[in-house]
């Protein structure tokens, strides 16, 4: 089994680094550290063994069920793509939730490479248009190092 090591070049993003906590990252805007994110656009990224009885779309369901165990009411799915981002086995789709009566759009990336795959979670509460290209701007430049 490999470990996962994320890198990232220089992030041509307003999402930027903020802190680590066990195994996830997160960025926010300006790389604002915070003790909680809630009522702001930010993104958590993290890795985990790559299930390959799982197919990329049961893998993306099985996420935003977790979403929606969380209390998030899901409205619609817009732009699933699977289009290879740096190499690496992708889907990626941008989820509308309504969560305490206000709407959120989840945009969510798995990239996989071997038996690791790389979640990331954009999480934005308004101008989605603009905050979907600025999570792209950040999981476009997402590697994955693999270590034994």
């Amino acid at each position: 089994m490999h470990r996962a090591h994320l890198k990232w070049k220089k992030i041509d993003s307003k999402f930027k680094f903020a802190k680590a906590t066990a195994n996830m990252f997160i960025f926010s805007e300006n790389g604002v550290v915070k003790d909680s994110y809630t009522d702001e656009s930010m993104v958590l990224v993290t890795s985990v063994p790559n299930n390959t009885t799982l197919s990329k779309d049961d893998f993306l369901e099985n996420l935003v069920n977790g979403l929606i165990q969380q209390g998030m009411v899901k409205k619609e799915v817009k732009n699933i793509s699977k289009t290879s981002i740096n190499n690496y086995d992708t889907i990626e789709a941008e989820i509308y939730f309504e969560h305490k009566s206000k709407m959120k759009l989840a945009c969510i990336t798995i990239l996989i490479k071997n038996d690791i795959a790389l979640l990331v979670y954009g999480m934005a509460n308004s101008n989605y248009e603009e905050t979907v290209q600025e999570f792209k701007k950040l999981t476009h430049q997402l590697t994955i190092k693999l270590t034994h």
